[in-house]
């Protein structure tokens, strides 16, 4: 991630963003993956939920994020997924259940990493991300890579917005949104195109591996997602080998958010999936 500015962000700087690890007692186990371009920080309230009725849960950071965002350009969706198979690995030696689940795009890396010796027992996926924009979007891409170098998710966006900074508020706690300075360096944040490339790779790794996927999984997607719409989640549930256990909860992007108003609905659903999985 590159700031054009001198504004000192100091973003991912909290020990919040570090993989961490709940050991329980329950013969379940959890692997949580975040998104992009969050840390596990953002799953940190779904593992705590989890791990308060017994089970173990592990949530890696992702090589290339959090305190390693300088690295980014330099890494790739194998090294991802990698990290994944790793854990799955690890805690199949420990716990006779394990459940794989992904936020976002780390929904996407979650069922490829489900394709493997090591496969989970069941997979859950929260707004799982496989397509960069809409549909007619996608032949542009490499039109548009050649024109852009860089892509500044923040350019245009309305830093006015509770939803926004919430999310910046995650990475950059100590950043004042209200400061002109601040919010001129924001939207100066920017990843380079090779990221990009990465990310929609990813995606489509993710809805061509969906048919071959032998397991059985649960999808939990918001009404009200602008990131992934639903349409484009049904799209790829439909494609799955069985049929998903389906959700579609009034709620934005953010499921992982338990403080919002639709929290404890979500709640209730990621733990009847993974404490029913392991009876």
């Amino acid at each position: 991630m590159n700031q054009k500015s001198r504004i000192d962000l100091r973003a991912f700087e909290g020990e919040e963003h570090l993989p961490f690890r709940l050991e329980g007692s329950h013969p379940v186990a959890v692997l949580l993956v975040h998104g992009f371009p969050g840390t596990p920080a953002e799953m940190r309230p779904l593992a705590e939920l989890i791990h308060q009725q017994g089970a173990t849960v592990e949530v890696p950071l992702l090589p290339g994020f959090g305190h390693q965002i300088a690295t980014l350009a330099g890494r790739n969706r194998t090294e991802w997924v990698e990290c994944l198979r790793s854990s799955l690995t690890d805690l199949r030696r420990t716990h006779p259940r394990v459940v794989l689940a992904g936020f976002s795009m780390g929904a996407a890396l979650s069922i490829i990493a489900a394709r493997g010796s090591n496969a989970p027992d069941h997979l859950l996926l929260l707004a799982p991300f496989w397509q960069l924009g809409k549909r007619w979007h996608q032949p542009l891409w490499p039109i548009v890579r050649l024109l852009l170098r860089e892509f500044k998710p923040f350019a245009r966006a309305d830093l006015d917005d509770l939803r926004i900074r919430r999310d910046l508020r995650r990475s950059m706690p100590a950043a004042d949104l209200d400061d002109p300075a601040v919010r001129m360096a924001v939207r100066q944040i920017s990843f380079p195109s090779s990221v990009i490339d990465q990310i929609i790779r990813t995606g489509h790794t993710a809805w061509k591996i969906a048919p071959q996927l032998d397991l059985p999984l649960t999808v939990i997607q918001g009404s009200e997602d602008q990131i992934v719409s639903p349409a484009a989640t049904r799209r790829l549930a439909s494609r799955f080998l069985h049929h998903p256990t389906f959700f579609e909860v009034k709620a934005d992007h953010q499921l992982t958010d338990l403080s919002a108003p639709e929290g404890p609905l979500i709640a209730r659903l990621v733990t009847d999936c993974i404490f029913e999985v392991s009876e």
